[in-house]
């Protein structure tokens, strides 16, 4: 009752209801699967009295122009893998051309087996930004990627999407998916998205995810998406997404995935991809999202006490400032391997 009212209470604090006019970014990308490639353009339009630093690290940039309400243009030249736009009276739309070489890379994929982009796959903008992507897809591929509705509808062998929430970061996922569904209430729907070999995984998750969703929709708030979605990687990841999780695929496989790994990831849904996090002052949605989920699991087994004595061990062995390398909340970025908690 009272973990359920205060989760519900920082969600709502949290929450900023309405967004200032953000640039609209138009992102089209089709792949060469053969040589591991990515070809894209984008168009940034840039509205009057605004500024935008564009990333273009680790791309090929082929073609870059700024083009003014008046039809005046002008080149644009990376410096220091980065575009720059500066502020002016008036609107200008950024068009970039590129492409990018996934040969040696292990954050993305390219493959007739599956393509997932996460990382320094487009143009990044400094600014957040309503994302139109349009992807011309691999013969039997499904796609899916931060978008407005699910499934992504398919033209000609073409997917396109709308993602209205002004974002800095997408990510895309393609592959010779089965779709799966679940209906958690009306006009709410879990997905699965797993290859053909795990497909007998599907009904497991999508009960589980259901479950996950109802559970926390009575101790935060609504669900903050149109749509969850559960999407089997090829490569071996671990993430949450705004409106779905992308897991490696051998990790699918592993029984407490489906008992605790995902509901946190879902609990994310609301914390820490909602409402967004200021790394920079530290990452303070991990441990909300570890008690809300994770503790909370723990403790329905009985094991309430010996969890809470283990994350006292951490915090005691970490966060204090009389060692050679102290360290702080604030300094918390994320549960990884690079953090000591």
């Amino acid at each position: 009752g009272d973990t359920s009212s205060a989760a519900s209470d920082v969600y709502k604090r949290q929450v900023v209801a309405g967004a200032s006019a953000a640039p609209l970014y138009e992102l089209a990308i089709n792949f060469d699967i053969a040589k591991k490639r990515l070809i894209g353009t984008a168009k940034i339009e840039v509205p009057a009295a605004n500024e935008i630093s564009i990333s273009v690290s680790g791309l090929e940039i082929t073609g870059a122009f700024v083009q003014a309400e008046n039809g005046a243009e002008y080149l644009l030249h990376p410096y220091e893998s980065r575009l720059e736009i500066e502020k002016q009276s008036y609107a200008r739309t950024v068009y970039i051309s590129y492409n990018k070489d996934i040969t040696k890379d292990y954050t993305n994929l390219i493959s007739s087996q599956g393509i997932a982009l996460i990382a320094n796959w487009y143009p990044h903008p400094s600014t957040a930004c309503i994302f139109q992507l349009s992807a011309q897809l691999p013969n039997g591929f499904s796609a899916i990627t931060e978008s407005d509705t699910f499934p992504l509808p398919i033209k000609s062998g073409i997917t396109q999407s709308t993602w209205s929430r002004p974002s800095q970061s997408i990510s895309f996922v393609a592959g010779p998916y089965t779709i799966r569904k679940n209906k958690v209430r009306d006009s709410l729907y879990v997905y699965s998205m797993f290859f053909t070999e795990d497909e007998s995984l599907a009904s497991g998750y999508l009960k589980a995810a259901t479950g996950y969703i109802k559970k926390y929709e009575e101790e935060i708030a609504p669900f903050p998406y149109n749509h969850y979605v559960i999407v089997a990687n090829r490569l071996p990841t671990g993430y949450g997404m705004p409106s779905f999780t992308l897991i490696g695929q051998m990790v699918l496989r592993l029984p407490f995935i489906k008992t605790s790994a995902l509901g946190h990831e879902i609990v994310h849904s609301w914390f820490g991809n909602d409402v967004e996090v200021d790394y920079e002052l530290g990452n303070w949605c991990e441990g909300l999202t570890s008690f809300l989920a994770d503790h909370t699991y723990r403790a329905e087994e009985g094991k309430g006490a010996e969890d809470r004595k283990s994350s006292l061990g951490k915090y005691h062995s970490y966060v204090h400032d009389n060692s050679e390398s102290p360290f702080s909340l604030k300094d918390f970025r994320s549960a990884s391997h690079n953090q000591p908690m």
